[in-house]
């Protein structure tokens, strides 16, 4: 969880990131959404010419998202990690054991040439196609998704990066090699 205080929080992180994905169309960024419920109760009915807009709460944990974001701009980028990239990647991905989506091994060597990862290691499988950031947490770790058009695998990274705001800062470089 991101912020103990506002449990809502990562979901509206993930909302914030589909809304921003331009690859996505806006019925692929519904569907993506994995806790529908919870995102429909920070939204108002539709008015008169069919609008659906953020309820107040919804409102206010949004701007709380985009002063983050505003935040991660301005702070300062994290240290630069002393462990080489080669031993960056965890053997679960190296040694490929399991039938991982398409491009995981050469997507984890993109993630471990960036200054501040630490560390990329493989995780569970998950029956969606989506690539996405899960979760941040303040620690600098990072949750997100690769897919190819069968499946995915979460991958854990490790960065340098310590609080919210600089974390999210090491997301702004993972979000192109998500997209590539």
């Amino acid at each position: 969880m991101i912020c103990p205080q506002f449990p809502l929080l990562p979901p509206l992180i993930l909302l914030f990131n589909l809304i921003y994905n331009p690859l996505l169309t806006s019925e692929q960024r519904l569907k993506a959404i994995p806790d529908q419920e919870r995102i429909l109760g920070m939204l108002l009915p539709p008015d008169a010419d069919n609008y659906i807009f953020l309820s107040p709460a919804g409102e206010i944990l949004w701007r709380r998202v985009t002063q983050q974001h505003q935040a991660a701009e301005i702070v300062a980028e994290p240290s630069v990690s002393e462990i080489q990239i080669s031993e960056k990647i965890s053997n679960s991905v190296k040694s490929v054991k399991h039938h991982y989506p398409q491009g995981t091994l050469e997507f984890a060597e993109n993630l471990a040439q960036l200054a501040f990862v630490e560390s990329v290691i493989g995780g569970h499988f998950e029956n969606t196609t989506m690539r996405r950031i899960k979760s941040v947490n303040d620690d600098g770790s990072i949750r997100l998704l690769w897919a190819d058009n069968q499946k995915a695998v979460n991958i854990t990274v490790q960065t340098t990066a310590r609080g919210q705001v600089q974390t999210l800062k090491v997301c702004d470089f993972i979000r192109p090699l998500l997209d590539a």
